[in-house]
C-alpha cells in the first residue's frame, strides 16, 4: 500500500487510462477540462503468485487501478488496516487475499464489492519487484518507509505512505 496513487483516471474504450495524479494526499489534482469522464481513482502495485491461466507463468508485478466505488471502498478498508500495522510491522509489506465479492444492487444495476483479507506481513526484501519498478524520489524520502514520496504526473507515479486516501 505503500506505491498507492490517487487521482483522475479515464478509462477510454480499446486504449489504455489516462491519470493525472494528485501531488499529495492532501492535496488533489484538479479534474481535467474537457469533455472526457475522467472519476476519481486509485492505482496501486500488486503482486501475485498465482498461474496466468493457459500459461506456466506467474501473474507477476501489476499495476491494479479502479474508479469503481464499491472497488475504491475496499481499498479504503485495506489502506486502513495498512497503515493501522504499519508500526508494528517496519519494514515489511502487507499480503491481501481477495476472498470473496460481495454483490451490491445499485441504480446501475448489480455491481461487487471485492473483500480483501489481509493474511500477514513479509519482510520488504521478500518482494524485491516493488523496488525494482519504483519511480525516482519526487522530493526527500519519507523516513518510516523510505520509499519516494508522490509528485503530480499524467503516468508513472511515485508513493503515498502514511496517509488518507483522498476520495
Amino acid at each position: 500500500m505503500a506505491n498507492i496513487k490517487t487521482g483522475w483516471i479515464f478509462y477510454p474504450e480499446g486504449a489504455g487510462p489516462e491519470k493525472v495524479w494528485d501531488s499529495s494526499p492532501d492535496v488533489a489534482a484538479p479534474r481535467p477540462a474537457g469533455p472526457k469522464k475522467f472519476k476519481r481513482g486509485f492505482e496501486v502495485q500488486v503482486i501475485g503468485n498465482a498461474l496466468i491461466p493457459g500459461t506456466q507463468q506467474a501473474l507477476g508485478l501489476r499495476e491494479f487501478s479502479s474508479t469503481a466505488s464499491n472497488v475504491i471502498t475496499s481499498i479504503l478498508r485495506m489502506h486502513a488496516e495498512y497503515e493501522a500495522g504499519m508500526a508494528a510491522n517496519a519494514g515489511k509489506v502487507p499480503v491481501y487475499v481477495c476472498k470473496s465479492v460481495k454483490p451490491i444492487t445499485g441504480s446501475y444495476g448489480v455491481n461487487y464489492e471485492p473483500e480483501f483479507t489481509l493474511t500477514q506481513w513479509v519482510e520488504r526484501a521478500r518482494v524485491p519487484e516493488f523496488d525494482a519498478h519504483a519511480p525516482t524520489p519526487a522530493r526527500k524520502p519519507d523516513p518510516i518507509s523510505s520509499g519516494p514520496q508522490r509528485a503530480v504526473r499524467v503516468v508513472g507515479g511515485g508513493d503515498m505512505p502514511n496517509d488518507a486516501i483522498p476520495f
